[in-house]
């Protein structure tokens, strides 16, 4: 996948939201994002056993606000108010969440959740929110891939 096509795809806020994305094209994908000037983050899941190992890996990928409660609601307030961090749209990138979804379905669904949410949120505003996430080791996902 070229760079200019991810750009134009990336732009479509109609279309942004939960989609399956190759490690292989990473870097285009960061490459993309920047020249966008959408905030890219690269949240790795691999070590994270409950929702407060979730939290953490969150606020470091994503350098959450001082004021960030640590809890689902918090997580949702904190990405559909994006005040402190302005940007004509945004990626992140989510890798290593195989044992949390295996492990700890019901917190792996409540995040999933805030992320299908917040991306329609900022869809109605026009502004493309992609969160994207590597196959499972076996090949396997459970959001569309972002482009066939």
């Amino acid at each position: 996948m070229t760079e200019s096509s991810l750009k134009t795809i990336l732009r479509n806020a109609n279309e942004a939201g939960l989609r399956a994305f190759p490690p292989t094209e990473l870097d285009a994908l960061k490459t993309a994002s920047k020249e966008l000037q959408f905030p890219f983050a690269h949240i790795d899941l691999s070590t994270a056993k409950d929702k407060e190992d979730v939290f953490a890996a969150l606020s470091i990928a994503l350098r959450l606000p001082d004021w960030f409660g640590h809890n689902w609601d918090a997580l949702a307030d904190c990405l559909c108010d994006l005040s402190w961090k302005p940007a004509p749209g945004y990626v992140l990138y989510v890798e290593g969440h195989t044992a949390l979804r295996r492990e700890k379905p019901s917190d792996f669904d409540m995040l999933i959740e805030i992320f299908a949410e917040t991306a329609a949120y900022w869809s109605e505003e026009g502004i493309p929110f992609w969160t994207l996430f590597s196959p499972a080791p076996d090949g396997s996902s459970f959001a569309d891939p972002l482009v066939d």
